[in-house]
């Protein structure tokens, strides 16, 4: 049996022990994203697109909506977008436009929680740029336990044009899924992933 530890600069790995891949020397791009705390308060005018089939818009305060019995908030302060709640069908989204500088290895970076999960496990949350899908998250069988980071590489749109960014949730069933997404920001990087380490038997 043997074993080799590589240093790999994507994270494309099919077995072995693997660090979590994410970009590396990153700093926020002015405007960027404009309230990606949501701090600025109701109505959260900077995120111009906001529906929901059950409450009008995901956007939510601690105040107002609570914090779903500590499976939904914020990453930090006391708003943030939270998809999903309902005990019914439910579509929501969030928007805003957002001017992506020419460059490359540009990532949209936010703080996403999927603090409660229901049978049959259907419930999605996709990140578009000009309507087309760049990745999306479904519902895990395990509910996790705090916010994680998300990166999604936006560098195919950059070209120092305006662009619309959408978080979509779907949640066909009557089943409760709580997606918390906080901190919504613009990245610069300077590689796509950190140099991975990892072994193979």
């Amino acid at each position: 049996m043997k074993r080799f530890a590589w240093l790999f600069a994507f994270g494309f790995v099919a077995c072995g022990s693997v660090l979590v891949a994410q970009p590396t020397g990153c700093t926020p791009v002015a405007p960027g994203v404009v309230d990606g705390t949501f701090e600025a308060g109701s109505p959260w005018s900077a995120w111009t697109v906001q529906t929901s089939t059950n409450y009008g818009s995901p956007i939510c305060d601690t105040g107002g909506c609570g914090t779903g019995g500590g499976t939904a908030g914020p990453f930090a302060g006391t708003n943030w977008a939270w998809f999903g709640g309902a005990t019914a069908v439910e579509t929501a989204t969030a928007g805003q436009s957002v001017t992506i500088p020419s460059g490359s290895n540009l990532f949209l970076h936010f703080r996403l929680w999927i603090g409660s999960v229901s049978s049959p496990f259907t419930d999605t949350l996709t990140v578009s740029v000009d309507g087309l899908p760049q990745i999306t998250y479904t519902e895990p069988a395990t509910a996790e336990v705090g916010h994680t980071e998300r990166y999604v590489d936006v560098s195919a749109f950059a070209n120092g044009a305006a662009h619309a960014l959408l978080f979509t949730y779907v949640g066909p069933t009557a089943g409760v899924g709580n997606f918390s997404v906080d901190s919504v920001e613009l990245l610069s990087c300077t590689t796509p992933v950190e140099l991975l380490q990892f072994s193979v038997e």
